[in-house]
């Protein structure tokens, strides 16, 4: 597990800078309002979350009330995963409405239910909102004894399966970076037409931190984030791709 966060986080590195490199070489449209934003996610995981998550585990301390716990729902970082999730539904919503194309409208369809279906597992479907008790299986089979079907899974099985992931998202960065051939047609839409380095950045950040359990929680809102970002460029730079509408040109006075 170490070693796979280490491997990620070089391989991340080498594809964050390439990404650098790429960009003082073209345009600067990375320099937004929403890139500032991507910026001060990365600064507050690298500059403030990934060293308290050192110095708890070095203590050997807990902070439930900012990252959560494996028998504990809750916390500053997974209510930004909640939110995160519900911004994926937002936003995909609208991408299936504007969309044009079945495929399309499908796919965001797709993820808008993805959103909604995370969120309500996330929240475990208002038990924490109505304060209301787990019954049943969920009340004794639960991990943390709430209404949702994720926390049946053991942690362990989910250590893997982020793993997975997370190199996934590397993998991804690094294709989104060098931009190979093969995948021009992909990379022709918006917003993946461009290169943005603060996209890069979050994805690499994300696969880094999702191989190692000791970061999972964070992981989680750094992904979900990283999504949001890439679907907020999309919606920002799909008005600029619309026709514009015709207007006749007014009459030539008489002489």
């Amino acid at each position: 597990m170490t070693v796979s966060t280490g491997l990620a986080g070089l391989c991340g590195l080498g594809v964050f800078l390439h990404g650098w490199m790429v960009r003082k070489r073209g345009d600067r449209s990375d320099q937004t309002l929403l890139s500032r934003i991507g910026l001060g996610v990365l600064i507050v995981t690298w500059g403030v979350l990934v060293p308290i998550t050192l110095y708890l585990w070095r203590e050997g301390l807990a902070a439930p009330w900012l990252f959560g716990a494996e028998t504990y729902d809750g916390g500053v970082v997974e209510t930004v995963t909640a939110v995160g999730l519900i911004l994926i539904g937002v936003l995909a919503v609208r991408e299936a409405v504007v969309s044009r194309g079945l495929i399309r409208t499908a796919f965001w369809s797709g993820v808008a239910l993805f959103g909604v279906l995370a969120f309500g597992e996330e929240a475990s479907w208002g038990q924490h909102i109505f304060q209301w008790s787990a019954t049943g299986a969920f009340a004794t089979a639960n991990l943390q004894a709430e209404t949702n079907l994720h926390n049946f899974v053991s942690p362990r099985l989910y250590d893997i399966a982020y793993a997975v992931v997370g190199w996934g998202m590397v993998v991804a960065a690094g294709l989104l970076s060098l931009r190979p051939p093969w995948l021009a047609p992909l990379l022709r839409q918006a917003p993946l037409d461009r290169t943005s380095v603060f996209r890069i950045a979050l994805l690499v950040s994300a696969g880094a931190l999702l191989q190692h359990e000791l970061f999972e929680e964070m992981a989680e809102a750094v992904a979900i984030l990283a999504f949001v970002f890439i679907q907020a460029e999309l919606a920002l730079t799909r008005p600029a791709t619309r026709v514009p509408a015709h207007h006749p040109a007014a009459p030539c006075p008489s002489a």
